[in-house]
């Protein structure tokens, strides 16, 4: 069930509305926000709403910057740290900046509890979640939550969670949670193109941007619909990947296993929009725990190394090339690694110009094309790193691996140039469109130029 805003029509406010099953109340467009995690404050940026963020939560590390684009309007919003200086921002934090919307992309941001490893460290929220309609469900019954929603790798032992946005809401704070994180699994959205747009369209209509987001989420589809042309076109074929997220998730599993995307997360959709083929898509869950012998067996043509400052690329890197099981496989031997931030795996606005850049780097490891970079961050790594990284392992790259690419299929056509003709192929579709919609307007008697013309005579 997709649990989204209910905005009534007109846009005018009051407006009651409810997200992830939370009820409540917009007295006027939010002009405060908190945004708690990289993604929301992407999405604010990217629809132009930077004016209105008091405060976010700091990107985390340096090896997961903030989407390039808006490296300098990030760097022009106050920093919120929270109360041990490296979380989420605090209730004082939040009150002080007189926030009245919170945007997050994880339930974590409004957790009553902040927890490390399997230990409860502090109130988290804005206090004890408890008295009249202090929880979420239906009944509105006054009782913790078991969070069974976790993926394999991320349980707690005897878990308890109790999420406190009624509270917030109670003290004049609006909240919005992506609907692919809702407290309640059974209110959780499939990460698809469909949600992510649904939520452009709420963004748009709740800060009275309506016209921007309609332009974010035409952008995004033209970016999938060139990622997949460019790919069909240079590569002649879907490429199979794998998307490495982390090498340490599942210790407890009985084989050696790697957590990777699976068929229910943004990294699916990614994958699949991008023209890719996720080898591990009819596993359960946005994530996975796979076995080693497992990916040797599926033998994807390009490895999608995630970059996480928890979970450094070239970590992962060390490990495939540290075992002798991945000696034999091709993208070990040819280092058909794309790096990808962790970031940028959300169901966010950056996720279009991501598979751009994941077409333009899967076909530069495979076969030596030079790509375009539209500057989501993801990207392929330096082989003189990758060299250096893997001499003393136990697999090592030779010196000049990179100097031959075997996989080359294209048609002599570099990746940009291809690019480029599905750009102007989708330039050309939106022209035509625009043409289309004049003379039907031309036809129901409400010429659009006419209209101007009249504008401009009235304004003389």
């Amino acid at each position: 069930m997709l649990s989204q805003f209910a905005l009534a029509a007109s846009g005018a406010f009051p407006v009651t509305y409810k997200n992830c099953g939370v009820e409540n109340t917009l007295q006027a467009t939010p002009e405060k926000v908190v945004t708690m995690n990289q993604g929301s404050l992407e999405f604010m940026l990217s629809m132009g709403l930077q004016d209105r963020i008091v405060g976010t939560r700091g990107v985390p590390s340096v090896l997961d910057p903030i989407w390039p684009k808006y490296k300098e309007a990030y760097e022009g919003i106050p920093i919120m740290t929270g109360a041990d200086g490296n979380s989420y921002p605090s209730d004082a934090e939040v009150r002080t900046a007189n926030a009245d919307f919170i945007f997050a992309d994880w339930r974590s941001a409004f957790s009553e509890y902040a927890w490390n490893n399997d230990t409860m460290r502090q109130w988290a929220s804005v206090g004890e979640c408890g008295g009249k309609n202090s929880d979420f469900w239906p009944l509105g019954e006054n009782k913790t939550y078991i969070d069974k929603g976790r993926a394999p790798g991320y349980e707690r032992k005897g878990e308890i969670e109790s999420y406190c946005r009624p509270q917030l809401h109670a003290n004049g704070i609006g909240t919005f949670l992506s609907a692919v994180s809702c407290e309640d699994p059974t209110l959780r959205a499939k990460p698809t193109q469909e949600t992510l747009y649904k939520t452009i369209k709420t963004m748009g209509e709740i800060f009275n941007v309506p016209t921007v987001a309609s332009q974010l989420e035409t952008e995004i589809k033209s970016d999938f619909a060139i990622a997949q042309q460019t790919l069909q076109k240079a590569a002649g074929h879907s490429l199979t990947a794998v998307w490495l997220d982390c090498i340490s998730c599942c210790q407890d599993e009985p084989e050696l296993s790697v957590f990777v995307g699976s068929g229910g997360g943004a990294p699916q959709m990614i994958m699949q929009e991008a023209g890719f083929t996720n080898l591990f898509k009819d596993r359960e869950n946005s994530w996975a725990c796979v076995t080693v012998a497992d990916i040797i067996k599926a033998e994807p043509d390009v490895m999608i190394v995630v970059e996480a400052g928890f979970d450094p690329a070239l970590d992962k890197i060390e490990f495939m090339h540290n075992h002798a099981d991945f000696c034999d496989a091709h993208y070990v031997k040819n280092a058909d690694y794309i790096k990808f931030p962790f970031s940028a795996s959300t169901v966010g606005p950056r996720v279009g110009a991501a598979a751009l850049d994941m077409v333009g780097a899967a076909l530069k490891v495979t076969t030596g094309n030079t790509p375009m970079n539209f500057n989501s961050g993801v990207d392929f790594f330096d082989p003189q790193v990758l060299v250096e990284h893997t001499k003393d392992l136990l697999c090592p790259l030779p010196a000049d691996y990179w100097k031959v690419k075997p996989n080359d299929d294209s048609d002599g056509l570099p990746a940009w140039a291809i690019a480029l003709i599905a750009v102007f192929s989708s330039l050309f579709v939106l022209v035509l469109g625009g043409a289309c919609y004049i003379v039907r307007r031309e036809k129901q008697g409400k010429p659009i130029f006419t209209e101007v013309v009249n504008d401009a005579a009235q304004k003389a």
